[in-house]
């Protein structure tokens, strides 16, 4: 199941131009270019007691580009709208073919410098909770 929500989530970014995604944090950067993580200790079993739900959190992180870089700063205009053609938000909401799960969130975005082999990136986080009913 939670190889099926990151696939579903994965193929949907794919479909953003100029951007290379990945379902499992990649041993290179190449930016721009997305990827999935599972947030360590957030599986919940126990979402709501007695009725069969479950929730996974994951995060989308996006590395824009190296962070002395002005350009990579104005690209975050590109990314982070709630809608539109280029919107990760809006991608990551709009994975779930087949059914795979049964609701998804996508509701904070963070921002900050990450060291990624020893090169200093800007990246976003999006923070993604799905449900499952059971």
């Amino acid at each position: 199941m939670i190889s099926d929500v990151r696939t579903a989530i994965a193929n949907s970014l794919k479909n953003i131009s100029g951007i290379e995604v990945s379902e499992y944090a990649p041993s290179v950067l190449n930016p721009p270019c997305a990827y999935i993580i599972q947030d360590a200790g957030n599986i919940d079993y126990q979402q709501t007691a007695g009725t069969g739900t479950w929730t996974l959190n994951l995060s989308v992180i996006m590395a824009v580009g190296l962070m002395d870089r002005e350009e990579t700063q104005r690209s975050l205009d590109t990314y982070c709208p709630p809608t539109g053609d280029s919107s990760i938000r809006s991608y990551i909401l709009a994975a779930n073919p087949e059914n795979a799960f049964d609701a998804i969130w996508c509701n904070n975005a963070k921002f900050s410098p990450m060291e990624y082999n020893g090169q200093i990136y800007l990246t976003v986080r999006w923070e993604v909770k799905v449900m499952f009913y059971t």
